[in-house]
């Protein structure tokens, strides 16, 4: 995730038959940036716009597919840059806020979430819970026997007055068949369900923050996001538990800056308070919060 380039076409949604081949760049480390061969608007207004400063193009919506199929949408762009080369025809940059990766809405209002997922630096030294167990047997003398199980740990989840937080593991197992590498891997991660689905807007700048400063308390120091997922209302309302956990999952990249410290080596130990610490009084202390 730490830069991401995928080519394709680019339209606004007013216009889908209009589209514009560019690029799009993104990712932790990268501002998330959109060139386009052409202009999403007509030629001569493009130009027309070049020459006054006042003049700000902010498309709401950008939707794209890029060469590998993969639905875009990007939300409120600014077109930081316009250029009109020497083979005649316009180039645009923008600057979207957000990147949506699977799926295509046509308007801000349009982007319901029924629950949001993050990876966050330092979530798992917090969370300290695994389903990985490895124990060592003496045979004798020259063998010994190595068992390494690996069940996934039971999530925990909390009730707050608007809904519930869950945490849990996003857990993966990979083998390579000639190397002979195998090997199990588990990441921490926490998710956030309202009662009901909340825009997007309202889950980034309200529902998610609470959390993450919960959290952060603990750990004694700021967070990196390093991933954010979601899954669309629309695809959730009126489906099973089942059917929710099979409903495609839509990657964001919301970009915040990372705090200078936020990644460097801390132990559990050295941490204010982890959850192991609260116990039982865990949903009270999350609720009053």
């Amino acid at each position: 995730m730490d830069r991401i380039e995928k080519k394709g076409y680019w339209w606004l949604p007013s216009n889908p038959n209009h589209q514009v081949a560019g690029t799009l760049v993104f990712g932790d480390s990268t501002s998330s940036e959109l060139e386009l061969l052409g202009t999403l608007r007509d030629d001569f207004e493009a130009l027309q716009a070049m020459g006054n400063w006042r003049e700000e193009h902010r498309p709401e919506i950008i939707l794209g597919l890029c060469s590998e199929g993969v639905a875009y949408t990007l939300c409120n762009c600014l077109q930081s840059s316009g250029t009109f080369n020497t083979s005649s025809f316009l180039v645009e940059t923008f600057r979207p806020t957000v990147v949506i990766e699977g799926k295509h809405f046509n308007s801000l209002n349009d982007i319901v979430f029924h629950h949001m997922t993050m990876r966050l630096s330092h979530l798992g030294d917090w969370y300290q819970r695994t389903g990985r167990s490895i124990t060592f047997e003496e045979i004798d003398r020259e063998k010994r026997k190595t068992t390494m199980t690996y069940q996934k740990a039971e999530e925990l989840i909390v009730p707050f007055s608007g809904g519930k937080v869950e945490f849990g593991h996003d857990s993966r197992i990979k083998f390579a068949r000639f190397s002979g590498d195998f090997s199990v891997s588990e990441e921490a991660c926490v998710s956030v369900y309202p009662d009901t689905p909340l825009p997007m807007s309202e889950f980034l700048h309200e529902g998610l923050p609470p959390i993450t400063h919960f959290i952060s308390l603990g750990v004694g120091r700021s967070l990196t996001m390093k991933e954010l997922r979601a899954k669309a209302a629309v695809d959730c309302t009126g489906a099973t538990t089942e059917e929710i956990r099979q409903a495609p999952s839509l990657r964001l990249c919301w970009k915040k800056p990372p705090s200078e410290d936020a990644d460097k080596e801390l132990f559990s130990d050295n941490m204010v308070a982890t959850c192991p610490d609260f116990g039982a009084s865990l949903p009270a202390f999350l609720d009053a919060w």
